[in-house]
Order: C-alpha cells, then sequence, then structure tokens
C-alpha cells in the first residue's frame, strides 16, 4: 500500500469514524466456495498439520455434506491458492502456506475465528512491514519519473476525495485510485501486481484498512507532503523523514487495528463505531 506520508497534524475535527461491523455484509459463497473456506480454516487452524494428508476424497464429501464433485473444485481452489498440492495416488497433501502460499492469503489468515484479536492485528501488521518495504521506493521512483499531467491527474482525485470525507467507504475506494496512479507512474509493472493483491486484501478488510487510516480529515491533509515530495528534484532527501512519518502513522493506526480486531472478537461490540483517534 502506497499512502500519503502525513505532516504535521491540523486542529482535530470530527469525521465519521469507521463504519460499524454489520456495514461490511459477508458475500453470498457458492457451495464449492463454503467448503474451500471450511477446509482452509482447518488447515491455517492446525487441524490438518503441515506434511499430513487429507481424510479420502469420499469420506471427506461425507463429512462436509457435500458431492465428491464439488470437494474436488474446492480443493482446486486451495491447490491454486499454495495450501494443498495432489499428489497420484497418495492422495491430498497439506502445504507449508510460507513457502508455497502468495500475499492473497492475507485475506483469510486475517479473518479466522479462531486466531486471537492480537495475532489477527499481528498479521495485519505484517502486510504494514511489506508496505513499508515497497513504499517509500515507489515514491521516489515515481517522483524521478511524474509529469506535469500526472501532478495535475493527482491533484484533481486529491479534490475529489475531500468531497467523500462523509462517506469513509469512498474515501477508501478513492485513496487506493491515487495510490493506483502513484504506482503506475512508478513504472514498475512488478509493483502493479502486488498492489492488485494487496487491493484484493484490503477489500476483504476495509474496516482494518479504515481504522488504520484513522480521521479522514487528517488523512486528506497528508496527500499535500506527497505533492511535495514528487516535484521535489532531489526527492532521496526526503527518505529519513519519510521514515520518520511513516514509523508515527504506523504506530497510531495501529493501535486502532489492535482495537478494531478486539471489536471483531467481542459480540458486545460489534455495532459500536471505532473512536477518534488522540495522539
Amino acid at each position: 500500500m502506497v499512502g500519503p506520508i502525513p505532516g504535521k497534524d491540523p486542529a482535530p475535527t470530527m469525521v465519521p469514524s469507521v463504519p460499524p461491523l454489520d456495514a461490511f455484509p459477508a458475500v453470498p459463497s457458492r457451495v464449492q466456495d463454503t467448503a474451500a473456506a471450511m477446509l482452509r480454516s482447518r488447515i491455517l487452524g492446525g487441524e490438518y498439520p503441515v506434511g499430513s494428508r487429507l481424510p479420502p476424497e469420499r469420506r471427506l464429501a461425507e463429512e462436509l455434506g457435500l458431492s465428491r464433485l464439488s470437494l474436488r473444485s474446492a480443493l482446486t481452489t486451495l491447490e491454486a491458492e499454495g495450501l494443498v498440492r495432489a499428489r497420484q495416488g497418495s492422495g491430498v497433501e497439506v502445504l507449508d502456506f510460507r513457502q508455497t502460499a502468495g500475499l492473497d492469503l492475507f485475506t483469510f489468515l486475517l479473518s479466522q475465528e479462531h486466531v486471537s484479536a492480537d495475532q489477527t492485528a499481528e498479521y495485519f501488521k505484517d502486510v504494514l512491514r511489506l508496505r513499508r518495504c515497497l513504499a517509500i521506493d515507489t515514491m521516489l521512483q515515481a517522483a524521478k519519473r511524474v509529469t506535469a499531467d500526472d501532478l495535475a491527474e493527482l491533484e484533481s482525485l486529491v479534490a475529489e476525495q475531500k468531497q467523500r470525507l462523509e462517506d469513509p467507504m469512498a474515501y477508501l475506494e478513492g485513496d487506493l485510485r491515487y495510490q493506483r496512479v502513484i504506482v503506475r507512474i512508478a513504472g514498475s509493472t512488478a509493483m502493479e501486481l502486488m498492489f492488485n493483491s494487496l487491493e484484493r486484501v484490503i477489500w476483504a478488510h476495509a474496516d482494518l484498512v479504515l481504522a488504520f487510516i484513522g480521521p479522514l480529515r487528517r488523512h486528506w491533509s497528508t496527500y499535500g507532503m506527497v505533492h511535495g515530495l514528487l516535484r521535489t528534484r532531489k526527492p532521496w532527501r526526503w527518505r529519513r523523514m519519510a521514515e520518520a512519518a511513516l514509523d508515527l502513522v504506523e504506530a497510531q493506526g495501529l493501535r486502532r487495528v489492535r482495537q478494531r480486531c478486539r471489536e471483531r472478537a467481542a459480540p458486545s461490540l460489534k455495532n459500536q463505531h471505532y473512536p477518534e483517534n488522540r495522539p
């Protein structure tokens, strides 16, 4: 995630907090998707350890109440995700996802019911570490290539963002569009593909991302600093300042994410809005 780098905070302004959890409804699943989710949860939860074999197809289909055709479709999904490998004559082996899966698996790691709120927050922190590795270099590369037309496009997007301060989901969509333009300017196909995976994780856990972003008006004010970095003739001189700014924003954002994870885990808090951040 390539995001704005905050400068000095403006005076606190009351803006909409993260929508309640029931504002993020589950998408209806096909039978094979539900089966894949059940098996994925068992694998990630350790019920089927790494190196073990899943139960025979007939028995597993009966246990899950599925047709064998639906089960095979679910297993194909899990194999594509790097969680299992079907071996001719020896069944379906459970793989170590850390060696075989991709970034998209965070979509599921961040929503496991058997995982504690603190562990979920740690997974989110892992995503931030990746963002940290990529964000500053992407900004510096973009600064070397940016044109006047690019800056005009970014400024237009920021002006649109100001109209979305009362609508967190629309604001998040606009911020992702803004980030994608910066990634495009940087000129790295590999980065664009990485951003695609990050964007899928973001939309699957929009509530956590909005909690991390915090008050929208404060976040909106940071776009100006990004444009300043893009306009400078010597953007590498901004690196140390940018890293210090990221330290601050990540520390504040992670506090909000941990609280949001606890809300997810506590039924009594499910419909509460996230409190405004107070540095």
